[in-house]
């Protein structure tokens, strides 16, 4: 048993053994990232496992200049995660489906012809100011009821949290789309004849046929 195992007791979980700042999977200790304390987004904790050096053996910069990384050890990255959420059956198929959640919202996109190799699409700053411009929202359009209860069962077992906002912005509200030429012309045909007189004030018509009149 290596020395110091963390605070509180150990949770088994098969090969893991997690305690409350580290898990033991196969008799490897891996630590909670000291920066990581509060880090509830995936993005954002793989953003900080490869900005430190120590965990470079299981999530390490291919490209930094291109923001391309990665993945060495696919299950240790998970059982880190799973520690992170307090998810102790977490593996990398539930982690990896969390990342899938971003290919549509331009976070994080795969390689292609490469496996395990991934990229940002944006810096973290970049990603962060869009979130608070749409409202602390990824979702960039009205989805499908299909699309909403597939997400809620992924998001529950890949630990993805979206930030939300009690109102959404409008660059994440659904239009709806613009009317026809001709129901646009009906409206203003409608509107102008109720800013008509009535036709109590209208002059009467002169009905009566005059000389020499056709």
């Amino acid at each position: 048993m290596p020395e110091s195992l963390g605070v509180g007791l150990a949770s088994e979980k098969g090969d893991a053994h997690f305690f409350a700042d580290r898990v033991i999977f196969k008799g490897e200790v891996l630590r909670r990232p000291a920066n990581a304390k509060n880090c509830r987004i995936l993005w954002e904790y793989l953003f900080l496992l490869l900005d430190d050096a120590g965990y470079a053996e299981i999530i390490r910069w291919e490209d930094h200049d291109r923001l391309v990384f990665r993945i060495c050890q696919a299950e240790k990255l998970a059982k880190l995660w799973g520690l992170q959420k307090n998810r102790r059956n977490m593996t990398y198929e539930k982690l990896s489906r969390g990342m899938r959640y971003y290919y549509n919202n331009n976070i994080i996109a795969r390689e292609p012809g490469r496996r395990l190799l991934y990229r940002f699409l944006q810096h973290p700053d970049e990603i962060r100011r869009l979130l608070r411009r749409q409202g602390g929202t990824y979702m960039s359009r009205r989805p499908k009821a299909s699309e909403m209860a597939s997400r809620e069962n992924s998001d529950t077992d890949s630990g993805v949290e979206e930030q939300q906002s009690a109102s959404p912005s409008p660059d994440s509200v659904w239009v709806k789309p613009p009317l026809s030429p001709s129901v646009q012309r009906a409206a203003i045909l409608l509107m102008d004849m109720r800013r008509s007189p009535t036709s109590e004030q209208q002059e009467p018509l002169d009905l009566s046929v005059k000389k020499g009149s056709p």
